[in-house]
């Protein structure tokens, strides 16, 4: 089972939109303080190399990726992604619209909590 925050098409599609963007690196930055070697941050080169890397290392823990500049994000734990942006640019890099995605979220949200009113819904909510 594949245990990182992206699957290859995703970090393909990802990639080519943060290319286009002109886009040449990013920063990931860790939830917590990691045991010795892992560090807590890391500046990516925006590449499909650097993203499987990236994934293989860090794909079980929580990290925030974003561009110097914060112009856009993604928050990564793990069981699903955020994505923050410009509404075009979170849509390119989903390769969804948004609303559809928010759908599946939906959805998916409804499946692990089972009815319940834990904090998957909360999230739902947070972005309708």
């Amino acid at each position: 089972e594949d245990s990182g925050h992206f699957a290859d098409e995703e970090i393909s599609r990802i990639v080519a939109v943060l290319g286009s963007q002109e886009h040449r690196t990013c920063l990931a930055i860790g939830a917590q303080d990691w045991p010795t070697p892992l560090p807590s941050s890391y500046e990516l080169t925006v590449s499909t190399d650097d993203f499987r890397a990236f994934n293989a290392e860090c794909g079980i823990f929580r990290f925030l990726l974003t561009d110097p500049g914060c112009s856009w994000a993604i928050s990564c734990n793990e069981w699903f992604n955020l994505f923050a942006g410009p509404p075009a640019f979170v849509e390119q890099m989903l390769g969804v619209p948004i609303q559809q995605s928010r759908e599946e979220f939906l959805e998916y949200a409804k499946l692990v909590e089972q009815g319940s009113e834990g904090q998957l819904m909360e999230i739902v909510r947070l972005y309708e």
